[in-house]
């Protein structure tokens, strides 16, 4: 409640009072991934643009707003074998693979938020 008055001394009704109401905004939360381990077997005859699978992440902010994050391939990728879809967080393989060369990746996906 705030209290107003006259700057001299109160006399009868030399005052008001109103009801202030403060709301509390929800603050940009960052971005978690669902799972913090991700596993996909892929053909070495795999197309390029075949789906290997689909990272997703979610948040706690109530604003549908600040609900928005982008995805982005951050390390392990260094001979862009693989691409990452920023807003749907789909893997795909972007060249062709060779077993006998790099039998295994560990590609680091981060999120980005972006609302």
């Amino acid at each position: 409640t705030v209290l107003a008055k006259n700057s001299g001394g109160i006399h009868g009704n030399d005052t008001d009072e109103a009801q202030v109401i403060i709301s509390i905004q929800d603050g940009n939360d960052p971005p978690e991934f669902l799972r913090h381990y991700y596993e996909a077997t892929v053909s070495e005859g795999a197309r390029i643009g075949h789906e290997v699978i689909q990272v997703k992440a979610v948040d706690k902010d109530v604003r549908p707003q600040n609900n928005q994050f982008s995805f982005s391939v951050i390390g392990g990728n260094n001979n862009q074998d693989f691409k990452i879809d920023p807003q749907t967080g789909i893997i795909e393989v972007a060249r062709h693979l060779d077993r006998e060369t790099i039998p295994t990746y560990s590609v680091i996906i981060g999120a980005i938020d972006t609302g």
